[in-house]
């Protein structure tokens, strides 16, 4: 009995895939990203387009990392309730990371698109940068931190980072690290000329054959347990006469009934 083969219709073939994709994706999150990123640049599309077509990484991710760690620390210290002195200057610092990470002083087009966000954010807060050219002053300060008085810890705390902040923004770690590295430098160049290492292992080998030579021929290892033996006996027996031995008002006591 013959089976009969079923021949393939034009109808059975799957459709393409492209037909299974719906073609609203206005609900998706990339696609709101995209339209949020569009519509907040509008007619800015210069710089969007420039780092586009640049393939190269320009973004200092170090950077990036220590802002995000120090914006999270920031947010904790502010649940607190008691710190929001220091969570601000932590976010302050933060924010300040997440600008350097930027080649603000060698890419035009970041350095236009930044131009253009901070514009956008003054004018949508209307802050006002005439208090702020030179950072705080000093009667907002004062309000700021005169409302709650800090105790010890958070005293403590503001000195060790206001004390990194400016240790950062110091010439002393450049300078210290330049000085370590003339020092390897030079300690490298007498290793390598008078060989130091090589002579000093030599040396050190030499003297460990010695040391076993002759303790094998005066059997000073003996004689160093023998002492420690006799130390260790010494020791204990002093412990033990020291704890049953009476004490001096105990002797005062029994001579003056004595007397």
């Amino acid at each position: 009995m013959r089976v009969p083969c079923c021949k393939k219709r034009s109808t059975d073939i799957p459709p393409p895939y492209e037909n299974l994709i719906p073609n609203d994706t206005s609900g998706s999150p990339s696609t709101q990203t995209s339209d949020s990123c569009s519509s907040s640049n509008g007619s800015y599309g210069g710089p969007t387009k420039l780092l586009q077509e640049d393939k190269e990484p320009w973004l200092d991710k170090k950077q990036v990392e220590e802002a995000l760690q120090l914006l999270n620390i920031a947010a904790d210290m502010e649940k607190t309730g008691h710190q929001q002195c220091i969570a601000l200057e932590l976010y302050l610092f933060g924010l300040e990371k997440l600008l350097s990470a930027l080649p603000l002083s060698t890419n035009d087009s970041v350095k236009s698109a930044v131009e253009h966000k901070l514009s956008m954010f003054i004018d949508q807060y209307q802050l006002k940068l005439s208090a702020c050219a030179h950072g705080l002053d000093s009667d907002d300060h004062e309000s700021w931190t005169s409302d709650d008085p800090m105790s010890l810890s958070e005293i403590f705390v503001k000195a060790a980072v206001s004390s990194a902040v400016c240790l950062k923004k110091s010439p002393i770690p450049h300078l210290v690290t330049a000085v370590l590295g003339h020092i390897i430098a030079m300690l490298q160049y007498i290793d390598h000329t008078c060989r130091i290492r090589k002579h000093s292992w030599q040396l050190a080998s030499y003297g460990v054959y010695t040391a076993i030579r002759i303790d094998q021929q005066w059997q000073i290892h003996q004689k160093v347990c023998r002492l420690m033996y006799t130390g260790s006996a010494a020791f204990l027996k002093a412990v033990l006469a020291y704890t049953e031995a009476p004490g001096y008002r105990e002797t005062k006591k029994s001579s003056s009934q004595l007397a």
